[in-house]
């Protein structure tokens, strides 16, 4: 059997894997095959023998896995054998490992069923994302091998189920279902600011929520960072009927500097953001650099400089039409290819006057939503049903157009700019790289503060935050954190 398979499109090396399931805790011998297990399509099998003093949890070593290999490489099934068999070379007998039976691909364990409505729904949507036919509403979604488009999956399907938005964070403390369905209920109240992506003993980092709000989008990056990091998402304050309580990008700013200070009293400071959290990150070393303190890192992860133009549609669309003409009815009498180009002229400017009409009333119906929450935030009073629904994004887009920079940030900043956009991911969410999206390729850094060091990575805007992406941007960002602590006198601890 060949040592190469393709897994949902991903060519995968099978010796790659097991030799990092051999460094999980407890594992003595392993193998991994790729087989058809029940109810699901053809999917990686791995096969572990353990130590038995004491025999290590299987969760414990799935989320081994999963801190180490991309979300394709991780195996959908996990089996405890009492050995691996052998063939008559004494080499591990794939052949053998692929006849085993069912029942040896899923070791019984408790199944909770579902207890209220909400759960009986969370069950069903858990058993279609994840082709898992017995799911209890005390299984954890990441140790049942839920991956991060998987997540955004879920959340999509929770809110045609429920008819209601959740923030993709919830899923950092509430990975069950049973307390995911809580969450879900009328009593969800204030989420935490600042929420752990992953625990460690060194100096701390601290990625600053998206333009959406969320920062569930960090958690492979927290992961691939070097462990002793401890590493926290900020997101947005919130109350029970209001997503986000802060419409204002200094009151943002100051929220979370505070909070920053809790954790950490001294720096080096390492922050980041991807889009609008870079430049709150960016706001944030400001005000710490104008305390006395050391900001030894602000990551901007695809992110443009405040107010920067787009690319414009219309002059886009203006360009094709003008190139259009050269090629248009070449073959016809000039009066008659006169007349054609007056008419396609019409529809066309048409069309582009419609669509910046429609364009610029649904910004001015935003803009009105944002004003109105903000009139009933700052007064503290609760929120009527038409300002409930107003996204985070539009308050934070909406924030991050009236903010008034300060003088320029005195220190090095560094850009990672997304390149190219993963076709499978853009499916789900908006991951054009933003060199495509705006004119200026430096996003307006350069023209505006000292000093910007500008990386390119693999990947497109969300999906450079996911595998295989992710690990180019993590090296290179914690590269420059053991340079800051070098040159802040930190010890760095060895990988």
């Amino acid at each position: 059997i060949d040592d190469q398979v393709k897994i949902r499109g991903f060519r995968i090396e099978l010796g790659e894997i097991e030799s990092i399931l051999r460094q999980a805790p407890g594992v003595t011998d392993c193998a991994v095959v790729a087989r058809a297990i029940p109810d699901q399509e053809v999917s990686l099998v791995g096969y572990l023998v353990l130590d038995t003093s004491p025999e290590p949890a299987i969760k414990e070593i799935r989320r081994f896995l999963q801190s180490k290999l991309p979300d394709y490489m991780v195996p959908s099934a996990l089996a405890v054998l009492d050995e691996l068999p052998v063939n008559t070379n004494q080499k591990v007998d794939r052949n053998a490992l692929s006849k085993l039976s069912p029942e040896t691909l899923a070791p019984s364990r408790s199944i909770d069923p579902p207890r209220n409505e909400p759960e009986r729904k969370l069950v069903a949507i858990w058993k279609s994302l994840l082709e898992i036919p017995s799911i209890g509403v005390k299984d954890d979604f990441v140790d049942l091998g839920g991956t991060s488009l998987q997540t955004v999956s879920m959340i999509i399907e929770i809110e045609k189920a429920f008819g209601r938005s959740i923030p993709l964070s919830v899923l950092l403390t509430e990975r069950t279902i049973e307390k995911l369905a809580a969450a879900l209920g009328p009593d969800m109240g204030e989420r935490p600011a600042v929420v752990f992506l992953r625990k460690g003993s060194g100096l701390p980092v601290f990625f600053i929520h998206a333009g959406d709000g969320e920062i569930l989008v960090y958690q492979r990056l927290a992961l691939r960072l070097r462990g002793d990091h401890p590493v926290y998402g900020i997101q947005p304050r919130n109350r029970k009927d209001c997503p986000i309580l802060h419409t204002r990008l200094g009151e943002m700013i100051d929220y979370y500097f505070d909070e920053i200070l809790k954790r950490q009293a001294a720096g080096p400071y390492f922050l980041g953001g991807l889009c609008t959290g870079g430049l709150i990150a960016l706001e944030i070393a400001r005000k710490l650099q104008s305390l006395g303190h050391t900001v030894g890192m602000v990551a901007l992860i695809d992110t443009a400089y405040f107010n920067e133009p787009l690319k414009s549609l219309a002059k886009k669309r203006l360009q094709n039409f003008t190139a259009s003409f050269a090629t248009d009815g070449r073959e016809q009498s000039l009066p008659s290819r006169a007349m054609g180009i007056l008419r396609k002229a019409g529809r066309k400017i048409w069309r582009v006057v419609a669509y910046e009409s429609r364009h610029q009333a649904e910004a001015a119906r935003d803009a009105l939503k944002v004003k109105l929450l903000r009139y009933f935030v700052d007064r503290d009073r609760p929120l009527p049903p038409f300002a409930q629904d107003v996204p985070a994004y539009l308050v934070l887009a909406n924030a991050e157009k009236e903010y008034v920079v300060p003088e320029p940030y005195r220190g090095e900043l560094l850009l990672f700019r997304a390149t190219e956009k993963d076709e499978r991911v853009d499916e789900m969410v908006e991951d054009t790289p933003y060199v495509e999206r705006y004119d200026d390729p430096l996003l307006g850094w350069e023209k505006n503060v000292t000093s910007v060091k500008v990386q390119d990575v693999p990947g497109g805007h969300v999906s450079l935050l996911m595998e295989p992406y992710v690990r180019t941007l993590a090296e290179r960002i914690q590269a420059h954190i053991d340079a800051a602590m070098q040159r802040s006198r930190v010890p760095v601890q060895n990988i």
